[in-house]
Order: C-alpha cells, then structure tokens, then sequence
C-alpha cells in the first residue's frame, strides 16, 4: 500500500503502525495512539497476522488486509465490553470518557457511512397536493376540502411527501470535511485511497450548532447517528491530533476473557445465580446478622442434559500466560482450586436430591493460539492438563462419584472466540463439555 500525504498531513496507513501480542496477562490490550501513530496490541493467544519480510506487492496487499480484520476484530471485542469491563489504562475512569480526545469509534462510522453511502446528500420534505408519494394525514386535513358520501369522509385530493434532494451546502461541507478528518486518523483500518480534503467555511462552534439544529428535526436513526458522530469529531480540541495520546483498551483483558466464555458457553445470569454459595454471620445467639453476607460468584454455570440426567460444569476462565508457555509457570494458582470445589459441592444440592456427585465437573478456560489444530465448528480447542490438589487424599481425588475434585484444564484459541463468543454454536458447546467430561473420567493418567 503506498503512504498517502497532502500539503500538511500524512495518514495513518499500516506502514506506520506497530502490531503485537501482549506479553503478559497484566500487559495493555488495545490501542495506544502517540504522536500520530498506532501501536495495536492483541491479548495472550491472538494469531494476528505478521508483517512479511518482503516487498513483494501482493504479500504485502494480502498482509494489509488480514491487518484491517485483526484490527477491526479487536476493537470490536474491546467496544462492545467498554461500559463495564474496559477502563482507561492510566485512570478508574470508563472508556467513553477518554473518547473525548480521540474519538475513534466516531471516525469509524463516518467513514463507514461514506464508503457504503457516499457523501451525505441532504435531503428536504416538500408537501404538495400529489396522487404519488406517501399522504400526510394531517396536511390533507388542514389544506383539502372532503366531500361525504354514503356517510364516509372522502379526500380526493390529499397532501403528500415529495423528497427534494437540493444540496444544503454547509451541511454537505461539514460531512465531506469529517470523511476527511475520518480518513486521516483511522485511513489504515479501510483504505489507501484518499478522499478529497475539505475545509470548514465556518467555526466548528457554528457547525455544532447547525448539527444541533439538524439533530433536533431529524426522525430518521441513520441521519441522527451520522450527526451526532459528525459532531463528536468536530468538538474535538484540535484537528490536529499528531501531538495527542490516547488509549483505547484495557490492562485487566481477563474480564473480558471471562465474559467471553460466559456468552458462549455459559448460562444466562438468572440461572448462575441460583449457583451463587452464599456465607452468612450469626450472633451468639445464633441470629442471624442483618446485611452480614458475601456471595461466591462462578464464572460460567454449564449443563448437559442426557435422558433423564442433568450434569453440572462449573467454568473458571483464566487469562494466564502459562496457558500459551505451558513453561512459564503462570498458572491458576491454589486459591483457585478451593473456589471451584466449593461450587461443585453446593452444585451437587442443585442437580437433584439424590446427591449425585457424579454429575458435576470442573475446569479451567484459558487462551491460546491454536493454530494448526481442528475446529469443532467455530472453535478450536484443546485438552492441556489437570489440577491435583494435594490436601486431598489419593482415594478421595480418584473417587470416580468426585470428577469434579480432577479439575481439568482446557485451551480456546483466542482469536476464534473473540471472532464468534457472541454466537453460541451447539457443536462448539458441546464439544468442550466433552472433553471435560471424558478427561475427568479417564482414570488411566492419574494412576
């Protein structure tokens, strides 16, 4: 892709921007935008395409557009998490907040309209008296004379909608500027082609406030979301952003790993509620003490029904580097085993009065790439180990009525659930309580 420049810019393109994986499971996972160019780091796990060491023109355009997928698949995974899990990687803050600075996802969708749209053409109701076009009632009452017949309220002429599609030139200006604006910050996410530059003939204050005015008699959802993300750009404080650092992203990626597998596998939330322990204090003389209670909460609550059988699968999901360097030594570490034996024991209670132990299995979720391994449908994953306890006696971890004691450990290429956690697939589903289900009970490996 060759770099595009005007007289005083340069665009973003992917020759200019840094790609890498995270480091470790602490490390930032997002976006870091500084002194006009992208850094993009991946979570543990993501097989993001490499850059070729090469000019060859078509391994080049072929690594630009498996770049724009990664990309556009990892800010979409961070923004739909952003109003609960994504906080500013320097602050408490919420990441909507920080978007004031640069207002990526408004740069996006201005650019997106234009290439699926073109330019925005604005366009004027005209009401006449037409036999084409939709009537407006409330005209035709105003403006129209009826006749009555058979005792029924006649119209025989009616007033109706006519679309003039005459260019309101400011507005025209305001859009044809921010697809330009668009372009400069964001271009390597879409195109090498460059779109025309456009000056503003007025303030961007007075833009805002013709925005303002559209936005307050506009009824059309397209028309609104255009408009408002045309002016979250033009109230941005400078357009020049060269000198500006902004963050999109996150330094705790395990939640989002967390609600990933939550969504894919998981329960809704109604459902893992009834899985919650909860601990309660009582006094001396054994009241109960108001408001004194604390809930232990499972990550992801999974069943399998079989005849007349239902089985439990208590998931952890754990972003650890070790999950991805089996040598590194990064694994769950022992005050997570006790967590997941208490769920087992209070799920037992859950699944049916006859106590069934044997119905109630454990395992952690961890990331990793996969590549090279078979999907079920749209997930690879694979089997890479147990938990053992060792304040539990051989007997007792053994005991083929206890498969929960034998936490089991199972990988998901990252990359595929952050493509696909949003739509839950029967195959994939059931393919993972397979595993877990069949490792916990093959005894041979743990003699």
């Amino acid at each position: 892709m060759d770099q595009q420049t005007n007289s005083s810019s340069t665009t973003n393109t992917l020759e200019n921007c840094t790609l890498a994986e995270t480091l470790n499971d602490e490390s930032f996972v997002g976006v870091h935008f500084l002194n006009g160019k992208f850094d993009f780091r991946f979570p543990l796990g993501f097989n993001y395409v490499k850059r070729p060491d090469t000019s060859d023109e078509k391994q080049m355009k072929d690594f630009y557009l498996k770049s724009r997928k990664d990309i556009l698949v990892l800010l979409s995974v961070l923004r739909s998490f952003q109003t609960k899990e994504i906080a500013h990687k320097e602050s408490s803050d919420k990441i909507e907040n920080s978007e004031t600075n640069f207002p990526i996802f408004a740069y996006m969708f201005v650019y997106d309209y234009y290439k699926k749209n073109g330019y925005y053409v604005p366009k004027e109701n005209i009401y006449k008296v037409s036999n084409s076009g939709k009537v407006n009632w409330n005209r035709t009452v105003k403006q129209t004379k009826p006749i009555v017949s058979n005792n029924n309220i006649v119209y025989l002429e009616t007033v109706r909608n006519k679309i003039n599609y005459n260019e309101n030139e400011l507005i025209a200006i305001i859009n044809r500027y921010c697809v330009y604006e668009s372009f400069l910050k964001i271009g390597c996410l879409f195109s090498s082609k460059m779109v025309k530059n456009e000056n503003l003939k007025i303030s961007k204050k007075a833009c805002i406030k013709v925005l303002n005015n559209k936005l307050n008699n506009t009824f059309n959802s397209d028309e609104i979301n255009l408009f408002k993300n045309m002016k979250k750009i033009l109230e941005v404080e400078s357009n020049d952003s060269t000198n500006q650092e902004f963050y999109f992203g996150t330094t705790s990626f395990h939640t989002i790993w967390e609600g990933m597998v939550n969504y894919f596998f998981g329960e809704n939330k109604k459902i893992r509620e009834e899985y919650n322990p909860k601990l309660r204090w009582f006094d001396s003389s054994g009241s109960k003490i108001s408001g004194q209670a604390s809930t232990l909460r499972p990550d992801t609550i999974a069943f399998k029904y079989s005849e007349e059988t239902k089985k439990v699968f208590i998931l952890d999901s754990k972003y650890y580097k070790g999950s991805v360097n089996l040598d590194d030594g990064n694994l769950p570490l022992s005050e997570s085993v006790p967590k997941q034996l208490v769920y087992a024991n209070w799920a037992i209670n859950k699944v049916n009065p006859k106590n069934e132990s044997q119905n109630v299995f454990n395992a952690f979720i961890m990331p990793d790439n996969l590549e090279g391994e078979d999907k079920a449908e749209r997930l690879k994953m694979k089997y890479y180990g147990f938990v053992k306890p060792e304040w539990l006696s051989d007997e007792e971890f053994k005991d083929v009525k206890k498969p929960y004691n034998r936490i089991q450990g199972v990988k998901v290429d990252t990359r595929d659930l952050m493509e696909n956690y949003f739509q839950r697939n029967k195959k994939d589903f059931e393919g993972l309580l397979e595993i877990i289900e069949s490792e916990a009970n093959s005894m041979e490996k743990y003699n």
